[in-house]
């Protein structure tokens, strides 16, 4: 299995997030290897409407991106690192896809690997609170970290 099969099951085994609300959802779509050590990460964010009455689940829009992810390297290591990293964003974007603005957001809002530059994250503990400062998705969170 390649480093970038690696990568890619990273994103399967975390994804997808469903809001706590269940009315989003991100879903991982795939990941493609670009020039110099870059990656697209293709990203989908969906709107559910739930009929309560019905019981009844159905799509109410879907947006769906590529976001960039640089990586200096993609050794084993950063794929471990990469998992951490991974594992703590859903976390936190369980709880920041219930915020009411989220049908108005675009899959890179939500999406960020900014805090794979940050040395001192390094397990998901340390990445849940480096996604819930406000400066991130903690803008989104019900009550910020």
């Amino acid at each position: 299995m390649s480093n970038l099969d690696l990568l890619d099951k990273a994103f399967r085994d975390h994804f997808p997030a469903t809001a706590e609300n269940e009315l989003a959802s991100i879903d991982y779509v795939s990941v493609s290897q670009r020039d110099g050590g870059s990656y697209g990460v293709v990203i989908r964010l969906i709107g559910w409407e739930l009929n309560a009455d019905a019981g009844v689940k159905s799509i109410r829009d879907v947006k769906e991106q590529e976001i960039y992810l640089g990586l200096p390297g993609l050794d084993l290591a950063t794929i471990g690192r990469m998992r951490e990293l991974l594992a703590a964003m859903v976390r936190v974007l369980e709880k920041a896809l219930t915020h009411a603005e989220v049908e108005s957001l675009m899959p890179h809002d939500l999406v960020d690997f900014g805090p794979l530059k940050l040395a001192r994250s390094k397990t998901v503990d340390d990445f849940v609170k480096a996604y819930s400062v406000p400066s991130r998705l903690g803008r989104y969170l019900p009550n910020p970290a």
